[in-house]
């Protein structure tokens, strides 16, 4: 992304290094956006691999603008409103110009219980298990179903307890639909907690696999309550912006762009902390509650004292804890037993990131013309970025799991509930999450002092606990870009000319520096807080020096069928110092040309080699503790069907006959949260791009004001740097038998060193890291057409519309065959059709407009799950009831009134108003339009906007 042309200081520190900010670009102050697709590194360096974004600003304004406006949802939270200002006088007899702009906007917090249409959850639910060995991965049954207000059978705001009843043949709370093997699972029987503290039978219309299942309505938490999914962060932002330009002769004109913008943002996705239990989410025996909790009411005592003895077993999520022992009837008896109580911690905060972000940049240059046939320019270009990031209600590991176990000292009932830490020397131990952590250890007994304990069952106010437990952790950062550019553009206009004209050619060269650090919070590098452990990072400084030079021969003009002919081309040399990892010297490159037979229609072609070096991010990130949630074993007998038709063998040949270890199968069943380390590769090399751009530019004379663009890209990029994900590692090593020496299982009997059970991946184990492995393959047609035309002398119709169609979308990861495709076409996020049209019909000092977004339908299901590839079957067509998300199109109007006497020029007040998403559109099947694929959808349906515009 570009701004004049000209690179601008990133602003993510901690991902890619690379994505711009675009909010800190002035609205007000953009002329146009220039969109190049196809590879263009030759032209504007690394990274322009795919295309460019090029934002072009007004360079002579002269005037003053004043802008303001609000917009609120119908349903009337989350509004959004913003003031700006833009003011530019030209001086000297138009040779210098100065223009200041300054932009001031706030969103508010958006929660999902906010929404009405979110505060019930709807989505696709197990309905059906396939074995191994069917066609198609099909048994006619479909896999999962639509179902609507889905209720958590795992977790529950206030406290949720699952009764396992696997070894009660009653099932008093019914069985499962048959796994893989065709054998039914007893659900557990779960009993909630409300907000006083009472324990009731959790209730609902019960479906999928056991021993969780799915509830259908019911008194279940759906996880939308409250502040637990968040839409849309508080956001205020302030920018200010200066342009200017002096001439001081043709050959020197000085210029300037300067710029700060401060983003201050609250908000998170990450959820509050929780605790699903003993070896679940955490490994030490606190995580479980003692039955003589005194937080816990005598009446709920008794409840669960009755079902866990009728039940036969100790509590767990997954029914793998096993059989009451003598000693746990013993320990229920004089209340010792400890029991899984699954809790989000939403009174402790929701792990909400409060971000401060400040953008500095400053460009100065001069530019100007030599002689008639010469011009240059030369600039200089910093940028820095810094930022500070606050984990609000970020947990301690450690003072958690002690405050959660509380207990009353048998010597001093006077002191009332305490941590048992503080009277129990049997319950003083170190955590055993934090094991071998030197400074957990030191803070032990300071942390058992300070102690307060934390009732873990129901609403009630826990604000002492939570200022024990919870620290606002604080991080900062902070990233600098120096750019320094020059060029000179000549002509052979004045010695030489082709009957097309003067051949033109640009030569110049470009240094770049960029260096970047990262500190994270004590307590979170010291691995200490719930958040992942993360390192200071302070990479090597990145440097790159190039030399460029583009080419036009313009061969024929003005000739029958030869309106014009023109060839072009461009190459750069570009050197990267070694903290680009092994790219050291590349070359990139591009060849085209443009025949027009008539004027009215113009053809273009482009083919080029673009090149992305990778950033600091790829190639010098420490190796960092991290989670991946939601993890599914491909093992698991309800999985072991689906995939390749290699997975089964693979994952036999693996595990031999841990596979059918009831506690591995019972764990396995639901997604769990797999600790995992990734970091980055040193050795990384660039990634490539063969890009093929063609197209054509129609404007006939019969229809003055009319253009259209039609053009065709394909786009293979190769050595793509990328890390498969934890799921993707694990599926490829038994579906292709790849990626099997980046974890490990654990293969010894009992527990595992982190409470792992036979068969389980070792917590830690797995290794993700970046490769230039993979390979991208994008093709498609984009057509833009604009219309604009006077009708009669008061109005006036302004029509735009774009519109993409992909012929290909897809993404090859294995390493050992290129061939081996994974079709991302039509799938969730990447629709085969998506179309954007804009009218405009103004009529003497009133304008009205319409818009509308359409896009195409997608898949529910991955495609390689219906559709035969790679060689392979379809893998499991009935893995939906629903195979597509519907196309969906948003209506979008709007009208504005000009209170001025100078219309022609649209100058003096303007008044305007609109509803976005008239038709009130919600994310279809469910979805909250808030994760990476589904956010091409809206989220908060129809909205309505007002403001008002004074130009002088």
């Amino acid at each position: 992304m570009l701004v004049n042309g000209r690179r601008h200081v990133p602003s993510d520190i901690q991902n890619t290094a690379a994505a711009v900010d675009t909010n800190t670009i002035p609205t007000d102050l953009i002329e146009r956006i220039d969109i190049v697709t196809g590879g263009n590194s030759a032209v504007y360096g690394s990274d322009a691999i795919a295309g460019v974004v090029n934002f072009v600003l007004k360079n002579n304004f002269d005037g003053l603008q004043l802008r303001a406006g609000n917009s609120i949802p119908q349903f009337g939270s989350g509004g959004n409103r913003y003031i700006s200002g833009i003011a530019g006088k030209n001086f000297a007899d138009d040779r210098g110009n100065l223009t200041a702009a300054l932009e001031y906007s706030k969103q508010d917090r958006l929660f999902g219980s906010q929404i009405p249409y979110f505060r019930q959850s709807n989505g696709f639910v197990t309905n059906d298990v396939d074995g191994a060995g069917l066609t198609n991965g099909s048994d006619g049954i479909p896999d999962v179903v639509f179902g609507r207000n889905i209720r958590s059978s795992t977790i529950a705001r206030f406290g949720l307890v699952p009764v396992v009843q696997t070894r009660n043949t009653a099932a008093p709370c019914g069985a499962g639909i048959p796994g893989g093997t065709g054998a039914r699972t007893n659900y557990n029987c779960n009993y909630l907690f409300d907000s006083a503290g009472n324990l009731v039978p959790q209730t609902g219309n019960r479906i999928s696999t056991g021993p969780t299942g799915t509830f259908l309505g019911g008194n279940g938490d759906n996880n939308r309550e409250d502040r637990l999914l968040s839409v849309l962060p508080k956001n205020e932002r302030f920018s200010a912006n200066l342009l200017g330009h002096f001439k001081v002769s043709d050959a020197a004109d000085f210029f300037v762009e300067a710029k700060y913008a401060r983003a201050h943002t609250v908000g998170s996705n990450s959820g509050p902390a929780f605790n699903q239990g003993f070896n679940q989410t955490f490994s030490d025996y606190r995580a479980n509650y003692r039955l003589d909790n005194p937080f816990l009411n005598s009446a709920a005592r008794t409840t669960l004292t009755n079902a866990i003895l009728a039940s036969g077993s100790n509590t767990s999520l997954t029914g793998g804890a096993g059989a009451l022992s003598a000693a746990d009837r013993a320990a229920i008896a004089d209340g010792s037993y400890r029991f899984t109580n699954a809790r989000n911690f939403s009174d402790l905060g929701i792990r909400d990131e409060d971000t401060v972000r400040e953008v500095y940049r400053i460009v100065a240059g001069v530019r100007g013309d030599l002689t008639p046939h010469v011009n240059y320019e030369i600039s200089g270009n910093y940028g820095r970025a810094n930022q500070k990031i606050t984990i609000l209600g970020n947990v301690n590991q450690q003072r958690l799991l002690l405050a959660q176990d509380a207990g009353i000292d048998p010597n001093n009932p006077g002191a009332g509930i305490q941590c048992r830490s503080k009277f129990d020397p049997a319950a003083r131990g170190g955590v055993a999450d934090l094991d071998g952590n030197a400074v957990a250890a030191a803070r032990l007994a300071s942390d058992i002092a300070a102690c307060v304990p934390y009732n873990a069952f129901g609403g009630l106010d826990n604000t002492a606990a939570r200022n024990y437990i919870v620290s606002n952790s604080g991080s900062r950062g902070r990233l600098s870009q120096y750019d320094a550019t020059g060029f000179v553009n000549v002509d052979s206009g004045g010695f030489f000319n082709l009957p097309g004209g003067a051949i033109a050619v640009v030569l110049g060269g470009e240094y770049r520096r960029e260096d970047a650090n990262f500190v994270a919070d004590p307590d979170v590098q010291d691995g200490l807080t719930f958040l992942n452990a993360l390192q200071t990072f302070d990479p090597p400084t990145l440097e790159v020096a190039e030399g460029f030079g583009e080419l036009n021969v313009p061969i024929l003009k003005d000739m029958p069928f030869f309106n014009s002919l023109s060839l072009s081309g461009a190459a750069r040399y570009s050197h990267y110092n070694k903290a680009y990892g092994s790219t050291g010297s590349v070359w990139a490159w591009n060849f085209g040309g443009e025949w027009s037979p008539v004027r009215d229609i113009r053809f273009r072609a482009n083919y080029g080699k673009a090149v992305r070096a990778p950033n600091y991010t790829d190639t010098a990130s420490p190796t960092n503790q991290d989670f991946a949630p939601g993890f599914l074993d491909p093992c698991n007998a309800g999985r072991i069907g689906s995939g390749t038709p290699q997975r089964n063998t693979n994952c036999q040949a693996a595990l031999g006959g841990l596979i059918n270890n009831a506690e591995f199968q019972g764990l396995t069943n639901l997604g769990y949260s797999l600790e995992i380390l990734s970091g980055s590769n040193p050795l990384l090399e660039q990634e490539t791009s063969k890009s093929l751009t063609v197209g054509a530019v129609l404007t006939p004379r019969f229809l003055p004001g009319f253009d259209l663009t039609i053009d065709y890209f394909d786009i293979d990029v190769k050595n793509v740097i990328t890390a498969a994900t934890a799921q993707q590692i694990v599926d490829l090593c038994y579906d292709n038998s790849q990626f099997c020496n980046l974890f490990q299982r654990y293969t010894g009997s009992g527990a595992g060193p982190n409470g792992e059970v036979p068969g389980q991946i070792l917590q830690g184990s797995l290794t993700q890291a970046s490769l230039n492995f993979a390979s991208l393959k994008r093709r498609g047609i984009d057509v833009q057409a604009n219309y604009n035309h006077s009708i009669g002398e008061a109005a006036r119709l302004n029509v735009r519309g774009y519109y993409t169609h992909q012929l290909r979308n897809s993404n090859f990861t294995d390493p050992t065959r290129p061939s081996f495709e994974t079709r991302i076409l039509g799938q969730l996020g990447t629709p085969k059709d998506e179309f954007t049209f804009n009218a405009d019909l103004t009529v003497g000092q009133f304008t009205v407009g319409y818009g509308a977004h359409y896009i195409g339908p997608m898949l529910t299901t991955a495609y390689a799950n219906l559709y035969p590839i790679n060689g392979n079957p379809a893998q499991n067509v009935d893995a939906n009831d629903i195979r597509r998300y519907p196309d969906v199109v948003y209506h979008n109007v709007r009208a504005s009134v000009q209170l001025g006497s100078d219309t022609a020029n649209r100058k003096g007040m303007e008044w305007f108003v609109g509803i976005d998403n008239l038709g009130n559109r919600k994310p279809p099947l469910g979805s909250t339009a808030t994760g990476a694929d589904s956010a091409i959808y809206e989220v908060i349906g129809r909205s309505f906007f007002t403001g008002v515009r004074a130009t002088f």
